[in-house]
């Protein structure tokens, strides 16, 4: 099945509770400081990509009320939180782009071009890097969040899919849908230093940061 045809069934479930589930974990202090403020402000919000409405709703899950409705790109597929910089960012798969969000004012801030379908995204530890899978262009971007810039643009892959970076943040590690490997991103270099094969295709999810090794791979 190609990329384009498969389904997306529980996909919109699945991002919303990767945001929430994301954004708790962050909430509880792991792997860095979550600000007050942030804290605060949005640690009750659950978020959800509509890809027929190219929107996200913002749920206060106190309440189970709607808070808002923010404008983002089309056939948004996935969002991320970063509280280290009051920041929620979508992936617009259909405009190829990401959408940045003011956390506070719930409002967007930027929009990005980056490369052909733009899908999965993964924070870096500290959350202030983006890596974000252009499944349709073989492609991961590397976005600084603070800036709001693509810092980096690393080629080389097969449909990437599911990112997670090692617990340092030194190393990303790739899911290739289209291939039967792992490529290993050095962060600094903006390169892809290493393929580990995988035994079938990988997809879904990779292990999470905190089993992720900390590579030292040697320049291919």
């Amino acid at each position: 099945m190609s990329h384009r045809s498969r389904p997306h069934r529980a996909e919109p479930v699945l991002s919303a509770l990767v945001a929430a589930v994301t954004f708790l974990a962050w909430a509880a202090g792991v792997s860095f400081a979550v600000p007050a403020a942030a804290h605060d402000a949005v640690s009750t919000y659950l978020f959800v990509p509509n890809r027929d409405s190219a929107d996200v709703a913002v749920i206060d899950t106190r309440t189970d009320t709607l808070v808002a409705r923010v404008p983002v790109g089309r056939v948004p597929h996935q969002v991320v939180v970063s509280t280290r910089t009051d920041r929620l960012v979508a992936s617009n798969t259909a405009d190829n782009t990401i959408t940045i969000v003011d956390l506070h004012a719930l409002r967007p801030v930027a929009t990005l071009a980056l490369d052909t379908e733009p899908e999965h995204m993964e924070l870096s530890p500290d959350g202030t890097l983006l890596a974000v899978g252009n499944i349709g262009a073989g492609t991961v971007s590397l976005v600084a969040l603070p800036e709001g810039r693509e810092r980096a643009r690393v080629s080389g892959l097969i449909e990437p899919h599911n990112l997670t970076f090692s617990r340092d943040g030194t190393r990303l590690f790739v899911a290739n849908l289209g291939g039967d490997h792992v490529s290993v991103i050095d962060v600094a270099a903006g390169r892809v230093v290493e393929e580990i094969r995988w035994p079938r295709r990988p997809r879904w999810r990779l292990p999470r940061r905190q089993a992720m090794p900390n590579i030292r791979a040697s320049s291919t």
